[in-house]
């Protein structure tokens, strides 16, 4: 199955690319191209994708805070705008069309949720948000707090300006700040 792997899904809900829910969308692996056997029940992982796996993967990049809804919230490490996160959704698909309406629904909700504790905790003038994925083929959003007369205030945030990286300390203060505000 060329890089992904097949595990169970929690019993929460069916996942987006059931044939039931999802009858039209074809999924390929990114690498092979091949068209991964789902059968219901199950959920979707990369092993080569940091959100899906988690560990030394993830930990290139961000640090994960909790669990959502239908996603997982994370701590982008570099932290040149204070509060700076990613909402990942829960399965490895790529586009927002790979999912149901009620599951995009559900991940525009932790998307908010996110954002308020973000507000909540670091009170930015303004949050942006991103959906890229060109390279990385997991459907998440950074939601990226921009302050009035800091770096990049009226402009395009960059991916990783790779400027500003904080002690482990510092992160779980952090972390402790966003998640008393969820």
């Amino acid at each position: 199955m060329g890089g992904f792997l097949i595990t169970r899904q929690t019993p929460r809900a069916q996942p987006a690319w059931n044939a039931s829910a999802s009858k039209n969308v074809v999924r390929r692996d990114q690498h092979s191209g091949e068209t991964p056997k789902i059968s219901g029940g199950m959920e979707m992982k990369d092993v080569n994708c940091g959100y899906c796996q988690g560990g030394e993967l993830l930990a290139k990049f961000g640090i994960k805070i909790c669990d959502l809804d239908v996603s997982q919230l994370i701590l982008f490490k570099e932290q040149s705008k204070p509060g700076r996160c990613i909402v990942a959704y829960k399965d490895h698909v790529s586009e927002i069309v790979n999912i149901s309406d009620e599951e995009r629904n559900r991940f525009f909700a932790d998307v908010t949720r996110a954002a308020r504790a973000i507000h909540a905790a670091f009170a930015p003038d303004k949050l942006n948000y991103g959906a890229y994925g060109d390279t990385g083929c997991h459907l998440h959003m950074h939601l990226v707090p921009k302050y009035k007369g800091q770096d990049e205030w009226g402009g395009v945030f960059q991916m990783n300006p790779d400027k500003k990286y904080l002690s482990e300390a510092e992160y779980e203060e952090m972390i402790e700040k966003i998640r008393k505000c969820l």
